[in-house]
């Protein structure tokens, strides 16, 4: 959430205060009883009189506390003739209320070690936070230049200076080494401007917060705290930002809110006890930028109402008991550009279009809880989208032309659905990362394999039915080389593999089981270091088993129901655990060195091969399973 989440807020300026009546401020912001305007007789740096501008006068005496008659910061310059003294930050010296217009301080205090041993001063509100965080409050007590309205060296408190000293407007702290509440007299800290209190709190919120009428941020989040929002904060009008994100609260925590409209950022997500319904009233934010309500107990609709939120950024209401009808009203907000609803209950078609600002939009069903029907959204030109889940529904039809402005789109979760037609448009779309179309009715040649940086790729079918990609694997598809975990498995493919597969050097997982592939297999498949899975059962393959030497991450190797034919061979594969050679024509002996070559192999199918002869007296020590029937072996096991 870095990309709004505000940090800081700005101090505000400071207003110098004059002095009583009868005593002139010098440039200092000293009252002495000397007008600093008036000389009696002639003035002049060095005659010893502190006179007009000067702030100190040694009487020609060289001073590094006293500089062509102005008195150096750090230095406490005294009498006529001036006498300068240093003073290091912590003895207990007043340099004056300010230097300059810019560098306020606020009033001295003599060294209050051990809270603050090297700071001049303190802030007003300081002896508040001591009581409440105890001796951890020093932590951030760490002041530098005591001309400064009071910044820590950690951030974690900013301060404006006032007639009264330094006033705390900022609090920012991360991680505490103990769980605290937030005090019911938090409203001591009357200019807090920022409240940001991170994986700490416990306890409720107290109904004095509402007090803090200048309060513009209140983050707490990864803490213990319950039992939701005070009625009282419907009076913080200037709130721009509530973060709860990770907490106990219970009820509905956003009843309250809909007075507050400068609020932009609403984020409740992952409060377990959070329920109810979705305010209607809520649409009256209509300055509201982000709203997160994921994983928590709401449900019903989202309200018409909610349409009027047209500045609204990022929306995210997934893993929640919404249900109803998408609002596919949502397409009308211009700035929108994250939608996630994963998880849902909610039903119905889809928005006509994806709009060019929308860049994440997440609809996918995991658990078949939502029901998105009809066809799919057509895409704006200039699309900038880059995630589109809209898995495990019942989307029916093809992939629409304007699909081909989808040049950014990295992640594609279109699987378990009924979508129809060959997928052409997505040949070209050298972003993608992750693939999942699998389980759908897709037909046609596969597309071209232009995904440079693709890592994951599932076309396959299922045994009930599913795609049904015809024709040969293109060569094309040597430009995965990023890919990682490859299934086209489950669908009409014919032809030869081509030998541009050993190109994948990334690859791990292959399946391209069940399909009409034949021919026999190139030598380039032996050479992927990285190949864990190799399925390629029930297809048309002939000649040798594989030679697989130089995968020495091998651990499955799938190659039943095809023709192959000669000797139970697969080299040297020291990784291999499980293979499978079952329902071919493979012929020979079990070869004696077989516990060498696969020493950790432990299931081993060879049924229904024409192998004869005796079994080897060495098999692979950790073999638990070794099933040979139907061949024409001799001799006892």
């Amino acid at each position: 959430m870095q990309d709004y989440w505000p940090t800081r807020v700005a101090a505000i300026p400071f207003v110098v205060v004059p002095c009583p009546t009868g005593l002139f401020a010098d440039r200092l912001g000293l009252c002495t009883l000397r007008d600093p305007t008036i000389c009696d007789g002639e003035c002049s740096c060095g005659d010893g009189l502190v006179t007009g501008s000067e702030t100190c006068d040694t009487g020609g005496t060289a001073s590094d506390g006293c500089i062509n008659c102005t008195q150096t910061y750090g230095w406490l310059c005294d009498g006529e003739p001036s006498v300068c003294t240093y003073h290091s930050c912590g003895a207990g010296v007043c340099f004056g209320q300010c230097i300059g217009d810019q560098d306020c301080v606020g009033p001295c205090l003599p060294s209050v070690s051990p809270w603050v041993a090297d700071d001049c001063w303190l802030p007003a509100d300081f002896g508040f936070l001591a009581a409440w965080l105890g001796d951890w409050a020093a932590s951030f007590y760490q002041f530098g230049d005591p001309r400064r309205s009071c910044t820590s060296v950690t951030s974690a408190v900013t301060c404006r200076p006032t007639t009264s000293g330094a006033r705390v407007t900022s609090l920012y702290l991360d991680s505490l080494p103990e769980y605290y509440w937030l005090p019911d007299n938090i409203d001591q800290l009357s200019l807090i401007t920022s409240i940001q209190l991170n994986n700490f709190l416990s306890g409720p919120l107290p109904e004095s917060l509402g007090n803090l009428t200048n309060l513009e941020v209140l983050t707490l989040t990864l803490g213990h705290m319950w039992g939701g929002l005070p009625s009282a904060v419907n009076q913080l009008t200037r709130l721009r930002v509530l973060d709860l994100w990770n907490n106990w609260h219970t009820g509905n925590i956003l009843e309250h809110l809909y007075p507050l409209h400068s609020l932009q950022v609403i984020d409740v997500s992952e409060n377990f006890g959070y329920n109810g319904a979705l305010p209607p009233g809520l649409g009256q934010l209509t300055d509201l930028r982000f709203l997160r309500l994921y994983s928590t107990l709401v449900a019903g609709p989202i309200p018409a109402q909610w349409a009027s939120l047209t500045n609204l950024r990022r929306l995210d209401v997934a893993r929640t008991y919404l249900s109803g009808e998408f609002p596919v009203w949502i397409d009308a907000w211009p700035h929108l550009y994250y939608v996630d609803v994963e998880q849902t209950y909610l039903s119905g078609p889809l928005p006509v279009s994806f709009q060019s600002s929308l860049k994440y939009f997440s609809a996918r069903s995991l658990s078949s809880r939502e029901t998105m029907s009809g066809a799919l959204p057509e895409c704006a030109a200039g699309s900038r989208l880059q995630y589109l889940g809209l898995s495990g529904s019942a989307l029916s039809g093809p992939l629409p032309r304007s699909w081909a402005n989808m040049r950014e789109l990295w992640a594609l979760y279109i699987e378990s659905n009924m979508l129809t037609g060959p997928l052409t448009v997505l040949g070209n779309f050298s972003n993608l990362q992750e693939v999942f179309v699998h389980k759908n009715k897709f037909s046609g040649p596969l597309p071209e394999f232009n995904w440079y940086w693709a890592e994951s790729v599932n076309l396959g079918g299922d045994a009930n039915g599913g795609n049904q990609f015809t024709g040969p694997i293109p060569s094309s598809i040597s430009t995965l080389r990023s890919v990682r975990s490859l299934y086209l498995r489950d669908n009409l493919l014919t032809g030869e593999l081509p030998s541009s597969i050993g190109e994948l050097s990334s690859l791990e997982e292959l399946f391209l089981s069940h399909n009409q592939l034949r021919g026999a297999l190139p030598g380039s498949l032996g050479r992927l270091s990285n190949l864990k899975v190799l399925n390629l059962a029930d297809n048309q393959f002939s000649g040798s088993l594989p030679l697989m030497n130089g995968s020495g991450s091998l651990e499955t190797l799938f190659l039943q129901n095809n023709q192959f034919t000669g000797n139970l061979s697969v080299g040297s594969v020291p990784s291999l655990r499980s293979l499978r050679v079952d329902g071919n024509r493979l012929n020979g002996s079990i070869p004696s060195d077989l516990a060498e070559l696969l020493p950790d192999l432990r299931w081993l199918n060879a049924t229904a091969n024409l192998f004869s002869g005796r079994l080897p007296e060495f098999l692979p020590p950790r073999l638990f399973a070794a099933q040979l029937a139907l061949n024409a072996f001799t001799g006892s096991a």
